[in-house]
């Protein structure tokens, strides 16, 4: 049996788009055993996950804490406990390592794992391959705007290659997002009730969304077209999520509100805000000033800081579209929508929507930007001073890109 250790550690889209790699693998090695290791804030993902069969979670924060005191006692404390985090690793007896960050502690961690072969990627900004028995060189395979997903499908790929296991085709490259798996752990109906009581009267349960027929490539799709399927009254609502974490990815909280506006006004749609703990003030800013300018109070809810990963997911079962900003939850959606969930359309600036963007089939999730000649430059905050990817692009359009997603 092949004993395999994946490292990604983080952050929970990183997280997300790494979850085709362990179908991959489990698809051309089904008994073997898959052990993950993760930061906590992405843990959750992985508990339960059907083709995960043991996380081990960094205990980050305690192996920092010892050095940001300085105290040598509590240095020595912090070394001992990621000296015993390593044993724990090494007695698992791995037979290979996958280093899918491509940092320099990502792949120092698959190393000191004991694993007889560690693989990763070749040419990362830490030179990580340093730590590598095995590197893919990834300028070998594909265009610099080929989508992380197929990067890490290519390594898995590889691995499996180095294996001597099966060796899967290489060169379909990039392969049709529909066939993707995304392995996600189930929804309980513990999580379902949770939402269910977050939302209150909002929550009528409603069957799944059946789609509009598709209108002729000539047509614009109009809110008229689209309004009789969403005015029912056991609609699913639409999930936005405006937070994030870049300057560069901020959506401005106004052109929020507007959009949700129009959604209530002209499509009498009900709109669910989400997001984590550090976004209440800023959703909530939203939330009044749709309730101001909107007046359908009965069409909105704030359920920011109250929902975890396995919440979300229940959220989605529930709902017809999510718009969001380039970040966790938004990529979260789209890995429900490879399994039959909402459509979902992201909000980009700075981060480039053909590498880093949303995956999944099309006419089921949809980039919004604009094509200035500064994007997409990738950095947090704006060189320029401006944003203009964030400010300038229109309500009308992410209205369009929506509804035309609603009738697909």
């Amino acid at each position: 049996m092949t004993r395999i250790l994946l490292v990604k550690l983080s952050a929970i889209g990183d997280v997300i788009h790494c979850l085709p790699l362990v179908a991959r693998l489990k698809e051309n090695l089904p008994d073997c055993q898959l052990h993950w290791l993760v930061e906590p804030a992405a843990a959750p993902l992985l508990f339960n996950n059907p083709l995960v069969d043991k996380v081990f979670v960094l205990p980050k924060k305690e192996f920092l804490a010892g050095f940001k005191s300085r105290k040598p006692s509590a240095v020595l404390a912090s070394l001992s406990t990621m000296a015993h985090f390593i044993k724990a690793l090494k007695r698992e007896s791995y037979d290979l390592a996958i280093d899918a960050q491509g940092l320099f502690k990502s792949a120092a961690l698959a190393r000191l794992s004991g694993a007889k072969k560690v693989v990763g990627f070749k040419g990362t900004r830490e030179s990580a391959e340093h730590w590598l028995t095995d590197s893919l060189d990834v300028g070998d395979y594909f265009a610099p705007d080929c989508h992380v997903v197929d990067l890490n499908l290519a390594l898995a790929d590889f691995a499996l290659r180095t294996t001597g296991g099966a060796k899967p085709p290489s060169d379909n490259l990039p392969r049709d997002h529909t066939l993707v798996c995304f392995p996600l752990p189930a929804v309980t109906e513990s999580e379902r009730g949770k939402i269910e009581k977050l939302l209150g009267s909002f929550a009528a349960s409603s069957p799944a969304v059946q789609p509009l027929p598709k209108p002729s490539s000539a047509d614009i799709i109009q809110p008229a077209d689209v309004a009789p399927y969403m005015a029912t009254k056991e609609k699913p609502p639409i999930v936005s999520i405006p937070g994030t974490t870049w300057d560069t990815k901020i959506w401005p909280a106004q052109s929020w509100i507007e959009l949700a506006c129009r959604f209530q006004k002209e499509l009498d749609a009900g709109i669910i805000l989400v997001g984590g703990p550090s976004e209440r003030a800023a959703n909530l800013h939203i939330y009044k000033g749709i309730e101001a300018a909107a007046g359908r109070p009965h069409l909105l809810a704030d359920i920011t800081g109250e929902t975890n990963l396995i919440d979300l997911l229940a959220l989605f079962e529930r709902t017809t579209l999510v718009i969001g900003a380039d970040t966790g939850p938004m990529h979260l959606a789209c890995a429900a929508a490879a399994g039959g969930g909402p459509a979902v359309l992201a909000v980009h600036g700075a981060s480039p929507w053909g590498r880093n963007g949303p995956y999944g089939p099309a006419g089921r999730v949809a980039a919004c930007h604009l094509e200035l000649a500064c994007q997409p430059c990738f950095s947090k905050h704006c060189r320029l001073g401006t944003i203009e990817c964030m400010k300038d692009l229109p309500v009308g359009k992410v209205f369009q890109m929506a509804i035309s997603l609603l009738a697909l």
